[in-house]
């Protein structure tokens, strides 16, 4: 592991995972269509994951690829930063060094009676030695940014809340802090007692926690190298990046062998929103459906109309092509709900449907819909396309030809872009 420099942005560039991209060669001046196409077609997503020292933002982060991209003749569509828990990185490391799983990562501070562990990102680990008789009374934590100190009673698990002092096990002398974000980073602790064997009070500093980022640099196409080159410079760009490794050996393939927990669910990245879902067990469709966006009374009244078609299995995906989406409207353009086409991926489907025009523009689908339905239809096709036929598939209620289901991510979805892109 590479220890933290304090001269520097960010002090180390874990990987970075590289699908197929290739710097671009010079081409000949040609039409600005063709030369629009020729580069959607050298487009990849490039994904860095980070480690930078407690004060560095997403921000800062973000300003320094920006410089570096211009400066570098590269471009992009957008660029997607999100913290992720320390250990994630941690654990990739290992996996691409092929060595066993490393520790937990966890960052420890010790007192004479008290340890202190950051287990998640919003978590904090508080362990007395145990056996013990003694137990937490309240624990006093100063926060940073809000220049106050604010106080904590224990709780039990089943009255926890956030922010708030959980106790996990008063025996073992263990407990679990939520502090308060809104408030900034918890920076001291005073621990009040009660027992016959303990001070009355314990006071610390809580440790510095290094942040960890997954960057996603959208419809990227340039010369990563030049890129990385320049973000290093400090000639060349006001917060370097001090040290970068790129893993260049390891082509990343996601499998599944009659897998039960398939990685099925939404993201949005920048303004599109990206979907899987799962294939239909002992059948072979192939394209699935999605009817999107609806409200729950929407969604209703068009499983009412499917249920009333005549012959509808096969009359089905002709009632989906009537009102299919055209790939170029975003979602925010469209009269009302159409049908997405989800194309096979692995043992599933995965489909990418531009929700708006702008990042800003997120936040009125979030208002318009605050939540979201969608009608899911998996189709089969017979040999030589001579025809289709919607497949059934099990639903609450008996088999049916759709599934209708509520997007239980998309509120934190679409807030979660727009935080990355403020």
């Amino acid at each position: 592991m590479i220890s933290r420099s304090s001269q520097g942005l960010v002090h180390l560039v874990v990987a970075l995972m590289l699908l197929g991209l290739a710097p671009t060669a010079a081409r000949p001046a040609e039409s600005a269509s063709a030369e629009s196409a020729a580069r959607s077609a050298d487009a990849q997503s490039l994904l860095l994951l980070v480690r930078a020292n407690p004060e560095t933002t997403s921000d800062r982060i973000k300003a320094t690829l920006l410089a570096g991209i211009k400066q570098a003749g590269c471009t992009c569509t957008s660029i997607q930063i999100r913290e992720v828990d320390p250990r994630v990185i941690d654990q990739l490391e290992a996996t691409l060094r092929m060595l066993e799983p490393t520790s937990k990562g966890w960052v420890n501070r010790l007192t004479s009676k008290l340890e202190l562990r950051k287990t998640e990102l919003q978590t904090w680990e508080i362990r007395l030695p145990a056996p013990t008789t003694d137990w937490i009374e309240k624990l006093e934590v100063w926060y940073e940014r809000a220049q106050e100190w604010v106080s904590y009673e224990p709780v039990p698990p089943e009255k926890a809340q956030f922010p708030g002092l959980i106790v996990i096990s008063v025996r073992n002398g263990l407990y679990e802090f939520r502090p308060d974000e809104q408030k900034g980073r918890p920076a001291k602790y005073r621990v009040h007692y009660s027992g016959p064997n303990s001070p009355k009070v314990d006071e610390g500093d809580f440790p510095l926690v290094d942040k960890c980022y997954v960057i996603n640099l959208l419809d990227f196409v340039g010369d990563k190298t030049q890129l990385f080159e320049v973000v290093k410079n400090k000639d060349k760009v006001a917060n370097p990046f001090t040290d970068i490794r790129e893993r260049t050996n390891v082509t990343l393939v996601f499998g599944s062998i009659d897998a039960r927990s398939a990685a099925t669910g939404e993201t949005v990245v920048g303004t599109d929103l990206f979907v899987s879902v799962s294939g239909v067990a002992g059948r072979s469709p192939s394209r699935a459906w999605m009817l999107f966006p609806l409200t729950q009374e929407e969604a209703q009244r068009t499983a009412a109309m499917i249920d009333k078609l005549p012959d509808p299995s096969v009359a089905l995906p002709e009632f989906i092509r009537k009102n299919a989406a055209s790939p170029d409207q975003a979602v925010l353009e469209l009269p009302g709900p159409r049908w997405f086409e989800l194309a096979p991926s692995g043992s599933g489907f995965e489909g990418r449907i531009k929700l708006a025009r702008r990042i800003e523009d997120l936040g009125s689908l979030v208002q318009k819909y605050p939540r979201m339905y969608r009608i899911l239809v998996w189709e089969f096709e017979y040999p030589n396309n001579s025809s289709r036929e919607a497949i059934y598939v099990e639903a609450p209620g008996g088999d049916r030809l759709y599934i209708m289901e509520e997007m239980s991510s998309w509120d934190r979805i679409l807030r979660q872009a727009l935080q990355a892109n403020p």
